[in-house]
């Protein structure tokens, strides 16, 4: 691998070493690099010039660059820009199910509810049913096996792209509605639940945290 395939950048598709992508409670910590023009890149390794990103007086992220090589087998490069979790968390999540026909069929079923929960919040239907058959469609193409290389042109399509964005930020915002008396208190600046959704969640593009991260992770099971 080329040193110039490997410009260090902001977020990235990390996959461990047992491919699991469902394991999201580390996705925070999958990494800082960023993406060229697709949303999900070819599998690259590490290489010299990641470790050399860090200065040679930084000890604490040349530890973590190393922690991560001990980790996580391969990465992907994802798009920069300020849906790079979603387009991180969609392409590792689906490409994970490849392999795993069981889970597969269990994350279908648990995706074709999740229109009718979003619905029944007070999510417009005409338009999260449009953005809900996008993801369908993605979902169904994994559970026929398709190839990875299929599921990156998949991902390289920007209004196939556009619509799983926009619902994987529906998703965390439902949950978080559904759930706002355990997460009330962790909100800052006294707004309600629903502001935050409205200011922090649902706009496109917009950096995801903490909350968001496990919001996301929620309906995925």
């Amino acid at each position: 691998m080329e040193d110039r395939e490997m410009e260090v950048t902001p977020w990235l598709c990390l996959h461990t070493h047992e491919t699991k992508a469902k394991n999201v409670a580390g996705l925070k910590q999958r990494g800082t690099l960023q993406m060229q023009r697709r949303s999900a890149a070819k599998r690259a390794t590490y290489t010299l010039r990641e470790r050399r990103a860090c200065t040679e007086d930084n000890n604490v992220c040349q530890q973590k660059v190393e922690d991560r090589h001990r980790k996580y087998s391969y990465i992907r490069k994802t798009r920069a820009g300020g849906n790079c979790l979603y387009h991180a968390f969609g392409f590792s999540h689906l490409e994970a199910l490849l392999d795993d026909s069981k889970e597969s069929q269990r994350f279908k079923a648990v995706s074709a509810k999740s229109e009718e929960d979003l619905v029944s919040q007070g999510f417009p239907e005409l338009t999260t049913e449009d953005f809900h058959h996008t993801f369908m469609g993605l979902n169904e193409r994994v559970e026929t096996q398709t190839s990875v290389a299929n599921l990156l042109v998949s991902f390289s399509d920007q209004s196939t792209l556009d619509h799983l964005v926009i619902y994987l930020q529906l998703l965390p915002s439902g949950d978080l509605q559904r759930n706002s008396k355990f997460l009330e208190h962790c909100i800052q600046g006294g707004r309600t639940i629903r502001e935050l959704c409205q200011q922090e969640v649902e706009p496109t593009p917009k950096g995801g945290g903490h909350i968001l991260i496990l919001a996301l992770a929620s309906p995925a099971g």
